[in-house]
């Protein structure tokens, strides 16, 4: 099985005066950006191909440039494109509560437009945090959404670990 996986977290404040962008975000790419996942084992079999992305942490900041998100997107909605023939399922790792430049949520708009190039049967999983915003779209977007738990978040690997294996087993039953 071929699963796709890549990480997009921004936790945005519109309030703060900074704008977000690329040299505020920590990326990082390929396999690289799977140290940064917290996945722990749960790919490791032979039977999983995983292909990595990206890992864009944004951390706690004002709102993203559109350039900068654009850039982030691009790369995801890219690599989904590339393995579309081969893809089994997605898991992405979203904060849920990123704000985009005259675009609104990063993560509505990249569900939205995964789903465009998907179709509406291809499982993607979802790690995100308890109090994003989640709207009807963005759930209807998904397979499903698992967020953390506890608060300061301390099962986050717990959870995306948890998120991965869900997906797994869902796409061999």
């Amino acid at each position: 099985m071929r699963i796709l996986v890549a990480k997009f977290t921004l936790e945005a404040n519109e309030h703060v005066p900074m704008m977000c962008d690329l040299d505020n975000t920590a990326i990082s790419f390929g396999k690289e950006a799977l140290s940064h996942m917290q996945l722990g084992d749960v790919f490791n079999r032979e039977d999983i191909e995983v292909i990595p992305v990206i890992c864009a942490d944004a951390a706690c900041s004002g709102v993203m440039k559109k350039e900068a998100f654009e850039y982030i997107e691009g790369s995801i909605l890219r690599a989904i494109c590339e393995n579309i023939k081969t893809l089994d399922g997605i898991y992405l790792h979203l904060h849920g509560a990123s704000e985009v430049e005259d675009l609104g949520s990063g993560e509505h708009h990249l569900l939205e437009k995964i789903r465009e190039i998907v179709g509406p049967y291809l499982p993607i999983a979802v790690a995100c945090d308890p109090h994003g915003n989640l709207c009807k779209e963005y759930v209807e977007n998904t397979t499903f959404i698992r967020s953390y738990r506890e608060a300061p978040h301390t099962d986050i690997a717990q959870t995306v670990q948890r998120t991965c294996r869900t997906l797994i087993d869902l796409i061999e039953h």
